[in-house]
């Protein structure tokens, strides 16, 4: 039996967008993302910078309705199955109950059209 600990569906997206780093950080200021997966509690992004687990974030994306933006944290991160990107798995840390809705909405829009 699989332990599903997601409350809420998830699908495939293929939106951009970008993070940058919370306080501190070395790193680049601002990096481009591809969203690979979303759901109203987190997403899948590609990159081609390898972040560590516990990382604090915001992330910006373009969606359908406009530019959506959430503080996040890094759950996981992994190589992509081609290995020449990196694949993180990002928990929202702050999001507004609007903007969870709009996931919601994008979410059941997406699944809706994925099964025709």
């Amino acid at each position: 039996m699989i332990d599903e600990r997601r409350r809420f569906k998830r699908v495939k997206a293929l939106l951009t967008g970008s993070i940058s780093f919370i306080s501190g950080s070395t790193k680049p200021l601002a990096l481009s993302v591809t969203c690979l997966d979303l759901s109203p509690e987190g997403a899948l992004i590609s990159l081609n910078y390898p972040l560590t687990e516990g990382t604090m974030l915001s992330l910006s994306l373009v969606m359908p309705d406009g530019l959506l933006s959430v503080k996040a944290e890094v759950m996981r991160c992994e190589p992509s199955r081609s290995g020449s990107k990196q694949w993180a798995g990002l928990r929202f840390i702050t999001i507004t109950e609007s903007d969870r809705r709009r996931i919601m909405r994008y979410v059941f829009e997406e699944d809706a059209r994925l099964a025709i």
